[in-house]
């Protein structure tokens, strides 16, 4: 997606091309609706007061502090323009988790699009055996995982209060962090914490009986992942699209808990614990959340086996291109 020269260099060479779309067919229509809406550029301007997206199948309210900065308007315009020159576009999900807004993207915005997804179901990457020996030792569903991504920059005051609000659940937790963040005395004292430092393998993480809720920045990596593993999420998005991938998981289907509606300078660790503490907690919500998000799991575990939505869906482009491909030969001759 963020190499448009690749789409322009294909339809030079007359080929066809086809741009991966690493998130959700929701989040791309979300945004191409406020790219083209005046009622939204209108509505950044205005104290950032809420307005709801126009022209989408469901009503979906923002805050402008979620909306990407216009500072981003002329990239995103020569991506959409790269990806106007492509055949179509593949996307990281299936069909049962946003059919509405598979739909529109294919009908009303008028783009080729099939579903590969979930990947994440087709690796195997191993856990850490320091990582994996500690959950082993954790009753199911009783730690909090928590990963903000491998972008995101947090100050020592926010991440003391990530710290702060973690401990205070008094939940068990995995937090997987850059080698330098997280300091030893932002967890003295305290016996029930794992910092897991550098890359992870999260997918296998999640997977681990002992994982309970998983507090994330809602990249979409890490939302489909959650979901496949029918884990309820804590959600926490921090900047571009993440905001929109929040909407789906905290704000459509309770298949987790949001830390909030804005881009507050910095999250106060109470406001973690009480999130922490609604998805862990047994009762009737956690409850609720937690089997709404394992249908979802077995849902995307279906779409990618023989006949489901993906499987399908990948065979269909197959065949596409291979027409394709044909009619390219029978016109060269």
């Amino acid at each position: 997606m963020f190499l448009p020269f690749a789409a322009e260099c294909a339809r030079a060479c007359n080929v066809p091309s086809l741009v991966f779309h690493g998130t959700s067919f929701f989040s791309l229509c979300v945004s191409e609706s406020i790219a083209f809406a005046i009622e939204c550029a209108r509505a950044r301007d205005d104290d950032n007061r809420p307005f709801v997206v126009p022209g989408l199948p469901d009503s979906i309210v923002l805050r402008p502090s979620q909306v990407p900065r216009a500072s981003a308007a002329p990239l995103m315009k020569r991506l959409r323009e790269s990806n106007a020159l492509s055949y179509g576009a593949v996307f990281n999900s299936f069909y049962e988790l946003e059919p509405a807004y598979s739909e529109h993207y294919r009908t009303r915005l008028a783009h080729r699009a099939w579903h590969v997804g979930p990947v994440c179901l087709f690796r195997t990457d191993e856990c850490d055996e320091l990582l994996l020996s500690w959950l082993d030792s954790k009753e199911p569903g009783s730690v909090v995982y928590a990963c903000f991504g491998s972008m995101s920059r947090f100050s020592r005051v926010q991440l003391e209060e990530i710290a702060s609000g973690l401990v205070a659940s008094g939940q068990h937790f995995m937090w997987a962090a850059r080698d330098n963040d997280v300091k030893e005395d932002m967890l003295a004292g305290h016996d029930k914490g794992m910092i897991a430092r550098g890359w992870v393998a999260q997918m296998a993480i999640l997977r681990h009986p002992a994982i309970g809720g998983f507090v994330t920045h809602c990249g979409w990596n890490s939302v489909i992942e959650g979901l496949c593993a029918g884990v309820p999420m804590v959600t926490w998005p921090l900047f571009a699209e993440q905001f929109f991938n929040e909407r789906m998981v905290g704000g459509g289907g309770g298949r987790g808990d949001r830390m909030g509606d804005e881009r507050e300078e910095v999250v106060v660790g109470e406001a973690l614990r009480g999130a922490v503490e609604r998805v862990m907690d047994g009762g009737g919500e956690a409850e609720g959340m937690r089997g709404r998000v394992r249908e979802i799991g077995e849902a995307a575990r279906r779409a990618v086996l023989e006949g489901g939505s993906s499987h399908a869906d990948l065979g269909r482009l197959m065949e596409e291109l291979v027409e394709v491909n044909m009619k390219r030969v029978v016109v060269d001759e």
